[in-house]
């Protein structure tokens, strides 16, 4: 849902008619809804993975990103069994090119953590993890993530009114309470891939909703990332809408 995220009914059907090993999760701000499961929903959530002794493995490389006056919690508050494992990084919030990030982990599956870790990228570089430890120590990233909040906040406000007037009625976009991206459900006719070619031959790019289905659904849905908002980009956001009028156009047409 892209309000609170992950349906813990369809979840416990889930769990009582499939072999399910572990399940894996953004609950803060997930990417592409843009959702936050609720504090007490994320609690919820973790009490009934534990009924079923089933690890959570809870991505929270958005959790920073928030536009409220509280940061939501992350679901390792509410783990008392120790099946928990939440990760991070700093890939989102300052560079995907630091390739830094962070896991807490229960004790029993540290050691596999740790075999893993060195057998896929062996040792990460030292210099970029010394640059971001004398950034955390002198207050720079937290005067960083003040900033990018506050910068993120009006770029998702501003991009998410302006696809609202700009797709054709029908249309519905997502205004997430954090992170830097936006669901867009388009009219049914609209084919997301289709779109995508016609885009890209423009230079524009946006990312077809089949890429976050394994069984072909969200075929009318596109993720847009609203990290930047210039007058290029509103432009670019101006011509999609005219693209998806265009085919809707067609479609009506062959009828």
């Amino acid at each position: 849902n892209p309000r609170d995220g992950i349906s813990l009914g369809a979840l416990q059907f889930a769990i009582e008619h499939n072999p399910i090993k572990a399940v894996l999760t953004i609950s803060n701000f997930n990417n592409p809804l843009g959702s936050c499961i609720p504090d007490e929903k994320k609690k919820d959530l973790v009490e009934l993975l534990a009924r079923y002794d089933i690890p959570l493995i809870d991505n929270d490389v958005y959790g920073e990103m928030y536009f409220t006056e509280k940061r939501p919690m992350v679901t390792k508050a509410f783990d008392k069994k120790g099946l928990v494992m939440l990760c991070s990084s700093f890939s989102k919030d300052i560079s995907p090119s630091l390739r830094v990030g962070w896991t807490v982990v229960p004790a029993r599956h540290r050691s596999t953590i740790e075999w893993l870790k060195f057998t896929t990228s062996a040792a990460t570089a030292t210099l970029p993890q010394m640059a971001i430890a004398e950034f955390l120590e002198s207050g720079g990233y937290d005067h960083h993530l003040r900033r990018m909040r506050r910068e993120y906040a009006s770029n998702v406000a501003l991009l998410s009114q302006a696809a609202t007037h700009t797709f054709p009625p029908g249309t519905r976009v997502t205004r997430p309470s954090g992170g830097f991206v936006l669901w867009v459900q388009l009219p049914e006719t609209v084919d997301s891939m289709e779109l995508y070619s016609l885009a890209l031959q423009n230079n524009i790019t946006i990312t077809p909703g089949y890429l976050f289905s394994p069984t072909n659904q969200y075929s009318n849905f596109i993720r847009l990332n609203a990290a930047a908002w210039n007058l290029p980009i509103a432009r670019a956001l101006q011509r999609l809408g005219e693209m998806v009028i265009e085919m809707m156009a067609r479609g009506q047409a062959k009828k």
